[in-house]
């Protein structure tokens, strides 16, 4: 009967000590009595969960703060109690930890019971361990690493002038961009990390009104993004990306200048004698002298007479202008018109 007496009286002594000290920490003093190796609690009255960073390890930006977000349940302690929510951070395994008062967030309505505490960036220097404490729990180590600015490593572009004019493309590395009007341009980047996301934003006019044109990622390499868009007027661009992580990055405005194609330039070289005289039969050198901003692509001409009759006239020595490639002489059996010409028209147009 002595063992059934001392059984009784310990499992007496077991239910007091419960009442007494709670089902938690008498549950936590019971394991680590146990289990001594138990790095924490295992039966707690305060349950911590790590919101952010995602899973507890996570990387920030050299040079950034990060915030570091917690849920809390159970029983919570407030905030200035010896046992309150603490975040505790150290940079090396021979740094005493610092502790961080962790309050609760701005908006409990959409985050209930989370709490936050922000790590600076003094603290964070190259990266940091930290582990947070609440009531009579707390969580396990986790790792904050840091990882380098996002930034464009290389941007080119490519400008493909209008079909008509018949211009090779023009590529270049330098941000500034000249196009003339309808052309095609398509700027092809490679960002420092693996992006979300990659914009253009383009300010054109008096009020400086934006246009936003999204880039289109390369699945096989996220690092690589491109832009298209077509010429319409002047103004000034930047790039914007965003990484995976969230960090964002802004290139610097520059300009892109948009040029119209001007009409072609005909001017008449008057004859030695004037007013000219001449016969049905006879024949008569006009010359003229045409210019064209990209070059032309024929000149026809006509002889109008009294009635409305239109004798077409031959056209020869037809230069070779800047940009642009060498233009045979041609003669027109069928004039449409005493007209302009380059290749932006069809026979007819820019009439005189």
């Amino acid at each position: 009967r002595v063992p059934v007496a001392l059984f009784t009286l310990s499992a007496i002594a077991v239910v007091v000590l419960a009442f007494l000290m709670g089902p938690g920490p008498f549950a936590n003093a019971l394991t680590r009595g146990l289990t001594p190796w138990a790095e924490h609690p295992v039966f707690a009255n305060t349950q911590i969960e790590i919101v952010s960073p995602e899973g507890g390890n996570g990387s920030v930006a050299v040079g950034r703060d990060i915030a570091i977000k917690v849920k809390l349940s159970g029983k919570v302690p407030e905030p200035g109690a010896p046992d309150a929510s603490t975040l505790w951070v150290w940079n090396t395994p021979e740094q005493p930890p610092v502790g961080i008062p962790m309050n609760p967030g701005s908006d409990p309505a959409r985050e209930p019971n989370v709490w936050i505490a922000s790590v600076t960036k003094d603290l964070v220097q190259m990266g940091f361990w930290y582990r947070v404490t609440a009531g009579d729990n707390r969580t396990t180590d986790h790792r904050v690493e840091v990882r380098l600015d996002l930034f464009i490593q290389s941007a080119t572009s490519r400008v493909n002038p209008p079909e008509y004019l018949g211009l090779e493309p023009v590529e270049g590395t330098e941000p500034a961009i000249t196009a003339i009007k309808g052309s095609k341009i398509t700027i092809s980047g490679i960002a420092s990390g693996d992006l979300r996301s990659a914009e253009m934003a383009f300010y054109s006019g008096p009020e400086k009104r934006l246009e936003r044109t999204k880039a289109t990622l390369d699945p096989k390499d996220p690092k690589r993004f491109t832009i298209s868009t077509m010429a319409a007027e002047s103004g000034q661009y930047h790039l914007r990306i965003v990484n995976t992580a969230g960090d964002p990055y802004e290139g610097p405005l520059s300009p892109i200048t948009v040029n119209e194609d001007q009409k072609p330039v005909i001017k008449l070289v008057p004859p030695a004698s004037m007013p000219a005289k001449m016969r049905l039969v006879d024949t008569e050198v006009f010359q003229f002298q045409i210019t064209d901003d990209f070059g032309l692509a024929g000149v026809s001409g006509y002889l109008a007479l009294p009635g409305g009759k239109k004798i077409p006239l031959t056209a020869s020595g037809l230069p070779t202008l800047p940009g642009s490639k060498p233009v045979q002489a041609i003669e027109v059996s069928n004039a449409n018109g005493n007209c302009q010409r380059d290749r932006r028209s069809c026979p007819g147009t820019h009439p005189r």
